[in-house]
This record gives C-alpha cells, structure tokens and sequence, in this order.
C-alpha cells in the first residue's frame, strides 16, 4: 500500500490506496483507506510536511499488515514427480476493493 495526496492546491485528501493485479494480470489500484484532508492533518503536525508523510506511511504499514492477517498466506509446495501441463492450467488473479 503506499500514500497519495489528491485534490486541488486549496482541496486536498490523504488516502492509502491498495495495489493489485486484475483477472487480465494488467496492474491497478483503489483507495483503501482515507486518512483526511491535507490542510486539516497539516495542522496537526504544526505545519510539518516530513512528519505528517512520515506518520501517512506508517499508518500505509499497519493497514498493509492488517490486510496480510485479513487475508492470509497460502503455501503450495509441488511433487517433483508431479507434471504441470501449462496449456490446460490458468490462474485467475481476483483482487477486490473494501
């Protein structure tokens, strides 16, 4: 997940937005997570730009860390006598958005 700062210069919102490959493997993204407004966040940190981005990426970490034990791990371990015929196998990459 990664931070990105949206808007017009007096309108501006802080999101996380979530990577993911969609079923035709092109890549895209969707917004997780609204952080707030820019100016409003601003303020909090006195006007401190690398504090506020420093704190927009560690919040990025804890909601990436959540959504990895939300959806868990899977583990496939392969035969080495197993065939793996590539023309009858396809993988579907299927991503959703909160």
């Amino acid at each position: 997940m990664y931070i990105a700062i949206t808007g017009s210069k007096n309108n501006k919102d802080v999101y996380i937005y979530r990577s993911f490959r969609k079923e035709n493997g092109k890549a895209s993204s969707c917004i997780y997570k609204k952080l707030g407004k820019y100016n409003a966040l601003l303020e909090q940190f006195d006007g401190n730009e690398y504090k506020l981005m420093v704190w927009s990426k560690e919040q990025a970490a804890k909601e990436t860390e959540l959504y990895k034990q939300h959806t868990g791990k899977v583990s496939v371990e392969f035969s080495k006598a197993s065939t793996f015929i590539q023309q009858t196998r396809y993988w579907k990459h299927y991503a959703l958005c909160k």
